[in-house]
């Protein structure tokens, strides 16, 4: 089984967080709504510097106040299909600067209020980090 380690990012303005919708039937976790995130290039940075990049390649955002959650861990297949263990290092940070603009992993992006949450078909890993901070 391959194994992936992927930072996520839940990224604050206020009173929301921004969630992002996969393309239909682009995997992981298809159809459902995720904190944005990607994998580490190993060996080449660090977690913080990983989370900066991919937070910044997905949303076009620059953050601050990055602080570690909670590590995560599930199995589910990556988008070729094949059965991967993720490692999730999941932060929070606050939005900085940037003119939202979506990445090629989503399709699009949205504000959510904290209390609206719950009306969202998150990912697993997004809706256990989410419940963890209570959120959820």
């Amino acid at each position: 089984m391959k194994t992936s380690i992927v930072v996520v990012g839940l990224i604050k303005k206020g009173e929301q967080v921004l969630l992002g919708q996969k393309a239909p039937g682009k995997g992981p976790y298809p159809d459902t709504w995720h904190i944005a995130g990607g994998k580490i290039e190993l060996g080449k940075e660090n977690t913080e510097e990983a989370m900066k990049r991919e937070l910044k390649e997905e949303t076009n955002f620059n953050v601050k106040n990055l602080k570690k959650v909670i590590w995560d861990t599930d199995v589910e297949p990556d988008k070729h299909g094949e059965e991967t263990y993720y490692i999730f290092l999941q932060y929070v940070c606050d939005y900085e600067s940037g003119e939202l603009k979506a990445g090629d992993d989503m399709a699009h992006f949205e504000w959510v209020e904290k209390k609206d949450l719950s009306k969202y078909n998150l990912n697993k890993p997004s809706k256990k980090m989410l419940k963890h901070l209570g959120y959820l």
